[in-house]
């Protein structure tokens, strides 16, 4: 691999510590995510615990960057420092990602640059894409935090719909804890619903507004059928079902209306199995596009920070 020149990345979000390297091909050179800590029965962490864990892991992961990586070639330092590319979009626990890269960045002498988790999510797999020197696309950005349906135009994001209420993720997470699952819930959620074909209609379908719908709904529905104890072999495999089908809907409309063909997927939930699965079957003529790099990480932030290095 080209070690000539280095771009770190660096992401805190939410529920992950991230920091990535990328050389001047687009190559990934590092991709190291650690998990923060959540105690069983709970559905998060506060900020100032969640914070603590990420200053723990930046020290960690930046002290073993010398073991990994040749520090003499490294020319900048690219970090999230909120959200979303909008003014007032602001999350205390990137604070700590910045702090850790304005150190780095001046201990090497090199510049530093910022934006928005959004971005790198979106960076982090239209990069690899076909799309990627595509102006104008349409992205799902579907995480823990949200649901949002965009409109990406070289470096304007739009939302053009999405959940008005919970983010799936969010949604996920609260049936799962309900159901004795640990926190994050989707993957073993996920594996749950893969392996079980479930035919139960204990739930009705998340009901469209255009381009936009509410999640609040099917949430209460499944937990007052957690309540009449129906089991998870039954109501998470119809739950990712009904989540599959909004999404397949909302992207055939969306296409249509800004006469596209293809829309990018990113953020955790977009690495369902199940879901992914399913708008296979449902998305005849769109051609949706994952990526490996789908859920938190640092690569996009480190792969945007290449661009302006370099470009």
């Amino acid at each position: 691999m080209n070690h000539e020149q280095i771009v770190i990345g660096i992401d805190t979000s939410a529920y992950t510590t991230s920091v990535a390297a990328v050389n001047q091909n687009g190559e990934v050179l590092l991709d190291i995510k650690q998990l923060l800590k959540v105690p069983a029965g709970m559905r998060g962490l506060r900020q100032s615990i969640a914070r603590e864990q990420h200053r723990s892991n930046l020290i960690n992961i930046l002290d073993g960057l010398k073991c990994q990586l040749p520090m003499e070639h490294i020319v900048a330092i690219a970090v999230s420092d909120k959200p979303r590319p909008v003014e007032g979009s602001y999350m205390p626990v990137f604070m700590d990602g910045v702090k850790a890269g304005a150190g780095l960045a001046a201990k090497l002498n090199v510049p530093l640059y910022y934006f928005s988790h959004q971005e790198g999510h979106i960076e982090a797999v239209k990069h690899f894409s076909p799309l990627d020197k595509t102006e104008r696309i349409i992205c799902f950005h579907l995480s823990g935090g949200t649901s949002e349906l965009l409109l990406v135009e070289k470096s304007s994001i739009k939302i053009i719909g999405g959940s008005k209420d919970l983010s799936f993720g969010q949604l996920i997470d609260r049936v799962g804890v309900r159901l004795g699952y640990g926190f994050p819930a989707g993957f073993e959620m996920d594996r749950m619903a893969y392996e079980k074909n479930s035919s139960s209609s204990w739930l009705k379908p998340i009901g469209l507004d255009g381009l936009a719908f509410n999640l609040s709904g099917i949430e209460t529905q499944c937990q007052r059928r957690i309540e009449e104890g129906v089991g998870p072999e039954e109501l998470v495999p119809e739950l990712f079902g009904h989540i599959a089908d909004c999404l397949a809907k909302i992207s055939i409309a969306a296409c249509k209306n800004y006469d596209l063909k293809h829309i990018i997927f990113v953020g955790g939930v977009s690495g369902s199995k199940t879901i992914r699965e399913n708008l296979a079957h449902k998305l005849k003529d769109i051609f949706p596009i994952y990526g490996i790099y789908s859920s938190d990480n640092a690569v996009g932030i480190a792969l945007l920070g290449g661009k302006k290095q370099w470009q």
